[in-house]
């Protein structure tokens, strides 16, 4: 009876010592698949890029060629040129399930394991909101100038004057008058275009007149005696009318945009990585690329639980496995210029870790996962 009673506590002792559940990494070669088995990831990051680019676009003036010979302007350009600049940037981290770091549990009855949309473990043991425990996507880097809108420019003011003009040819003719010969005078009138030098020349004495009548509104010098009460509206008309025929001369500049998208997935397993991303237009072409280089501020870190994997059983199960995350520096940079520097949370950059599985004999223990990083949050017993 006593030796029935010692065989009853004995193997009540055994299955008390089982853990719940067991894990093995899924790369795990010697695993044989069962039925009471469940898979589940830790998360990565991915980087969204959005980029912005605004380029600056130089139509010369069809007149360019008389600008220093009707309006005393020099050096004016007469070809067309692109010059292009990072209008704004966007980075955005978004999160997935990481299938290299995937892990299976095996347990009698089905665990409480908690995953969200994306497989990724949330909690155990307990059952939360997924947005309780996960960091918002964010913008980590936004930079934006101020370019006035794009309008396709059209040279279309070429004159005030009409684009014809008379030329009169002068014939005579021989008429018998009275037994006389008499020269009589014949005018030919033909209608023939203007030369381009002369829609040139027309276009500069406008904006002479232009500016004489401006002078003649700043001046107080009206043909009426009362001063007109949209003074500053007239002028600024005027101003702008002038622009618009000085861009004749010395030309137009504008601005076109284009925005460009990418999905940038660290390697776990390089130290830097660069993507290019475009091409900037300027005299010499210029490229725009991402950087990303891993810190190796938790090195001692990561060498005290890679001592630590080494010194246990390989394929021996686990507790859960979680994430220490790891960090890294990205670049937005045009050539070897910075357009900006930070340093962001890169969960597969991190050390992967385990719980020790005897904590899985305790039937209340609730552990909580961050989503976005695989680390622990926070454990308990109620």
């Amino acid at each position: 009876m006593k030796k029935l009673m010692f065989l009853i506590v004995f193997f009540g002792f055994v299955n008390a010592s089982f853990a719940q559940i067991k894990v093995y990494s899924i790369s795990n070669e010697e695993l044989k698949v069962k039925e009471n088995m469940y898979v589940y990831s830790l998360p990565k990051v991915v980087f969204q890029v959005k980029v912005n680019v605004a380029t600056e676009c130089f139509y010369p003036g069809p007149f360019a060629q008389y600008a220093e010979k009707y309006l005393i302007i020099s050096d004016v350009k007469t070809e067309y040129s692109e010059f292009s600049d990072i209008s704004n940037i966007e980075i955005r981290t978004k999160y997935i399930a990481d299938f290299d770091a995937s892990f299976v549990v095996e347990s009698k009855k089905e665990p409480k394991i908690y995953l969200n949309e994306n497989g990724v473990i949330s909690s155990y043991g307990v059952q939360i909101d997924s947005d309780d425990n996960r960091l918002l996507d964010s913008d980590l880097f936004s930079k934006s100038f101020d370019f006035s809108n794009f309008h396709f420019p059209l040279f279309t003011d070429l004159t005030v004057e009409k684009n014809f003009s008379n030329i009169t040819d002068t014939t005579y003719k021989v008429v018998q008058i009275d037994s006389m010969y008499q020269k009589i005078p014949v005018y030919n009138t033909s209608i023939t275009s203007k030369t381009f030098e002369q829609k040139a020349e027309e276009a500069a004495n406008f904006i002479l007149k232009i500016r004489e009548e401006k002078f003649f509104l700043l001046a107080g010098m009206f043909e009426w005696e009362n001063p007109p009460t949209e003074l500053e509206f007239m002028v600024a008309k005027l101003e702008e009318l002038e622009k618009e025929y000085l861009s004749l001369f010395i030309g137009k500049v504008e601005y076109k945009y284009q925005e460009y998208d990418f999905e940038i997935i660290p390697d776990g397993n390089v130290e830097t990585q660069k993507v290019k991303l475009l091409n900037l237009h300027a005299e010499e072409p210029v490229q725009v690329y991402f950087e990303l280089t891993k810190n190796q501020k938790h090195s001692k870190i990561s060498n005290f639980y890679k001592n630590k994997a080494n010194s246990t059983k390989a394929n021996k199960p686990q507790g859960l496995y979680y994430r220490i995350p790891g960090n890294a520096t990205i670049k937005v940079k045009v050539e070897n210029v910075d357009y900006y520097k930070a340093n962001v949370v890169v969960p597969q950059f991190g050390q992967i870790e385990y719980l020790p599985i005897k904590m899985f004999k305790n039937k209340k223990l609730k552990i909580i996962f961050n989503e976005n990083y695989g680390s622990i949050q926070s454990i308990g017993n109620e």
